[in-house]
């Protein structure tokens, strides 16, 4: 038994909205659970990084072409790599991470995963 939670989440809904000419109105949420091992560094670095890191690969993705895996791996390893370097060889997280795609006649959902979570 732990007296102290190492698990966190963060949620930003909306966390993207395109209204590109041209391209139907999308609106994207951010949906994520971290899963810490080790204690709460890790998990307190990708609560306020992560989704970020996904918001600027959703902008950078091409008009009406967002590939929601290239979103996610890129933005995983993106912040492993920030981990790595900032030395956090002594704990860790697992996430889960929902992105949820409206546009006006449909909603997707894409989820993905990093770790054993």
């Amino acid at each position: 038994f732990r007296s102290y939670m190492e698990d966190g989440h963060f949620v930003a809904d909306p966390i993207y909205q395109s209204n590109r000419r041209g391209q139907p109105e999308e609106h994207w949420g951010y949906f994520a659970v971290y899963d810490g091992h080790g204690g709460r560094q890790s998990v307190d670095y990708c609560e306020g990084k992560l989704h970020d890191l996904v918001l600027n690969e959703l902008c950078s993705a091409t008009a009406g072409h967002i590939n929601s895996r290239k979103v996610l791996t890129d933005a995983f390893g993106k912040v492993d790599a920030q981990l790595a370097m900032l030395g956090a060889w002594n704990n860790g997280c697992t996430a889960t991470v929902a992105l949820v795609q409206r546009q006006a006649t449909s909603v997707s959902v894409h989820v993905g995963n990093v770790g054993d979570s």
